[in-house]
Parts: C-alpha cells; sequence; structure tokens
C-alpha cells in the first residue's frame, strides 16, 4: 500500500492528475499489469523504473485514466462557436485565420468536431488553425489516423458522419478536408514551457479535464489558460472547471446551456487570486457581483446591453419576450410552445439575469416532487453571489434528490477544496467521476 501511495504521488507531481478521482483499484491492476509487461516481480522495482522512465511513467497513466470522448459531445457550446465566428469574429477579422485551441484532445473527437463545425458555416481550412494538445501518444496517434467506431459516434444528429467520413472494412474515416485542419502535438500543461510561443488563442476548448486535478494543478492550469486566451477570446468549459473561471475574473458568455466565459474588462492582463485570495476577499466580491447582479437583473437596461456582442443581445431579446408573455419563439415559424420554468430558469441564469432565475427556480421547486436541477442551479446563483454555506447546501440537496448528478458533485468537491476540506473533496471527486462513467455507458 505505501508503494502504491508513492506512485500516486509521483504521477500526482508529474502529470498533475489526482487518481483519488478514480479510486485506488485502477491503480492497483494498472500496477500489477505494467510489473508483468516489465518483467518485474516487486512494486519496489516498478516505483524505481517509473522514476527513471518517463515512458513507462506515460504508459501507466494511459493503462489508469481512459477519457470518455464523442463528437459533438454537448452540441451548444459548438453552436456557439459557430455563433461567436460568423457574427464577431469574421467580420472584424476577415483576412486572419481564427486560432483555436484543444487541451487536452484525446483522441482528436473534439478539435475535429471543432473543425466540422467551422466548415459547416462556410469557412475554408485556411481560414482556421485549430491545435490541440495532449499527454498521451496513442490517443494522439489515433487522431492522426482519423479512423473511428461506433462509440465515437453518439450524438442526436449524425448528418456530420455522411459528410464528412466514409465507411471502410476498419471503420470510419475522415476525409482529408477535415483532417488538415487540425495539427496535434503532445505536451503536458504541467511543465515549464508548454505551448510557448503557440498562443494567443481566439477561442479555447478546456473541457472535463479539472475533475482530475489536485487543488494545486487546477490553479496552476487555469493560469496556463489565462496566458493563451486572447483578450476577446472565448473560454469554453465543463462543469468542473466553471467555478475556476468565475474564481479567476471570468464573465460567463450569455447562451443557453453553454459554459463558457470572456475575460472581464477589469480582469484583462491582470493575475488573478488563487481560491484562497478570494476567500480573504469575499466580502469585496459580494459588493461587486451584488452590484453587478442589481444592475443585470433590470434586464432591460440600454447600458447593460450594450455591453454585448450582437449574437449574445438577440438571445437575451428572446427570453426576454418568453419570461414577459410565457411563451417562447425559438422554434420553427415562431411556434409558441409553454415554456418550463426550470429550463427558462437555466437560460436566465446563462444570461446573469440572477434574480429572474431564482424565481424561476422557486417557481419549480413548488411543484412536487422538487427537481435536482433546481437546487443545484440554485446553488450557482447562491455561489455566485458570494454565499458560499448557503450554496453548499442547495447543491447537497440536489444530490439528495439525485446521487449521481454529476455537476453538483463536481461542484461541491471545488466547494470542499475552497474550504480547506480536501478529503470530502476527493470523494465528492470519485463520486462524480463514477457518475460521470456510469452516465456515459447508460
Amino acid at each position: 500500500m505505501r508503494i502504491l501511495q508513492q506512485i500516486h504521488d509521483l504521477i500526482k507531481v508529474s502529470v498533475g492528475i489526482d487518481l483519488a478521482t478514480v479510486g485506488g483499484s485502477p491503480l492497483a491492476r494498472g500496477v500489477k499489469e505494467r510489473m508483468a509487461k516489465c518483467g518485474l516481480a516487486d512494486e519496489a522495482s516498478y516505483i524505481d523504473l517509473i522514476g527513471k522512465s518517463p515512458e513507462e511513467l506515460d504508459e501507466l497513466v494511459e493503462l489508469i485514466v481512459v477519457p470518455e470522448t464523442w463528437f459533438f459531445r454537448d452540441e451548444k457550446p459548438f453552436a456557439l462557436l459557430q455563433k461567436y465566428v460568423s457574427e464577431e469574429w469574421k467580420p472584424s477579422c476577415p483576412d486572419i485565420p481564427i486560432k483555436i485551441l484543444s487541451l487536452p484532445c484525446s483522441s482528436g473527437e473534439e478539435p475535429y468536431t471543432i473543425a466540422m463545425a467551422l466548415l459547416d458555416i462556410g469557412l475554408s481550412p485556411e481560414q482556421m488553425r485549430i491545435e490541440a494538445f495532449d499527454i498521451s501518444r496513442q490517443a494522439l496517434e489515433k487522431a492522426q489516423m482519423g479512423i473511428y467506431h461506433r462509440n465515437s459516434f453518439r450524438s442526436r444528429d449524425m448528418g456530420f458522419r455522411e459528410r464528412y467520413f466514409h465507411l471502410t472494412d476498419e471503420g470510419y474515416v475522415l476525409g482529408e478536408k477535415v483532417r488538415r485542419c487540425v495539427a496535434f502535438s503532445r505536451g503536458n500543461m504541467m511543465m515549464p514551457g508548454f505551448a510557448v510561443g503557440k498562443g494567443p488563442y481566439d477561442a479555447v476548448f478546456f473541457r472535463n479535464l479539472m475533475i482530475y486535478l489536485a487543488p494545486k494543478q487546477q490553479d496552476e492550469s487555469m493560469a496556463v489558460i489565462d496566458k493563451l486566451l486572447s483578450p476577446s477570446g472565448v473560454l469554453f468549459v465543463g462543469h468542473a472547471e466553471s467555478l475556476q473561471a468565475l474564481n479567476r475574473g471570468y464573465s460567463p458568455v450569455r447562451y443557453p446551456f453553454c459554459f463558457a466565459y470572456r475575460k472581464s474588462n477589469q480582469c484583462v492582463g491582470q493575475n488573478f487570486p488563487t481560491s484562497m485570495g478570494i476567500r480573504q476577499q469575499r466580502q469585496d466580491d459580494k459588493r461587486t457581483i451584488g452590484t453587478a447582479a442589481r444592475a443585470i437583473e433590470n434586464g432591460g437596461s440600454k447600458a447593460i446591453r450594450n455591453t454585448l456582442a450582437p449574437w449574445e443581445r438577440a438571445e437575451v431579446n428572446v427570453v426576454d419576450k418568453a419570461v414577459h408573455t410565457g411563451r417562447d419563439c425559438r422554434y420553427p415559424e415562431h411556434r409558441e410552445v409553454s415554456v418550463d420554468s426550470l429550463a427558462l430558469a437555466f437560460e436566465m441564469a446563462d444570461k446573469g439575469r440572477t434574480e429572474d432565475a431564482r424565481k424561476l427556480c422557486e417557481a419549480s421547486l413548488s411543484t412536487s416532487p422538487p427537481k435536482a436541477d433546481a437546487y443545484y442551479l440554485l446553488g450557482l446563483l447562491q455561489k455566485s453571489q458570494g454565499f458560499a454555506a448557503e450554496a453548499e447546501i442547495c447543491l447537497r440537496k440536489a444530490v439528495y434528490l439525485q446521487p449521481d448528478h454529476v455537476q453538483a458533485l463536481a461542484h461541491l468537491a471545488l466547494a470542499a477544496e475552497e474550504r480547506g476540506d480536501m478529503k470530502a473533496a476527493e470523494l465528492f471527486r470519485l463520486r462524480a467521476r463514477q457518475a460521470d462513467g456510469k452516465q456515459t455507458r447508460n
């Protein structure tokens, strides 16, 4: 057991991955399998080997951590990217290729999805530069081959497969037009000198990695992203990264069901405090957030709307109409349908309309039975206003109602880290990882 802990600590320091998030059994099985492969009889000899051989350490990590990825995983971020490129970036930079980072890129599904999304709106391969990094040699080899199987195709709309792939005896082969849009590189963002000279990027996809990282590496990874993202760029994250983005001074992009952020005007070019620094400045933060929230709650304020990009303003206009009329017009031929209060609450929250979101959550909770998602969103709203204890209570209620609520578990892990309870944080992160894997299999 002591040797396994040493291996666990070595992986955390070298790669940044906290294997507590995947449990102890995969590590023990992985070490046993690699020892047999290397012809070693005892664990002490194996830890000597991985201390001297980065290649063997990579083999062990790849055996233990098996990422889940597929094309167009979560469709909304790619729809937002298309909107951003079409309505903001392209009109202002018509002759410059857009530069996008995918990190970690795994076996290539995400960066290739980015390429397909941009090709679908009329960009040519010459108008985009997509750079993708991962620490896994095996994953990068698969990405560069461009051959995929059924597990990589799980989205509802499979039209992209007809447009960009052809079926062979080996599997679905990605067309050359998409493949030449992406440049793959091996790299570890925890290492000094990572991606030196590569940025800045107009958009960064940094999704579903932080749940594997220890707290120190979480802060370090966001510092790397700060440097790589251009001042006007868009950061796309997963649920596990969303609180870290807020804690570092990023502002949410107003787009429904999408974790996307931009650097706040007052934060561009500055160094942001760590999570400990934010706790020490909690009262200042509450005053700042409260002032912003009161301004945004006025909704129709011309001053607030003038701060939005055109594609953000259009979304706010539609949701404003839904709030006041009880009807949602974002359907073919503007067909009127009843608005679900909880779904609309999430849209209000995405657009910074915190008070509207809170009221809609409470309306949803007044029904029977209460919904886990309503408590989850209330928790996020409380957190955004600086009420950490109240936020954690709401998140715990969400998990009580739905024990496998991945997002609530991930935010509970971050909340536990912020109050210094690392043991609880590890348990929540493990539960989140297990729940995410279970949902993916289903």
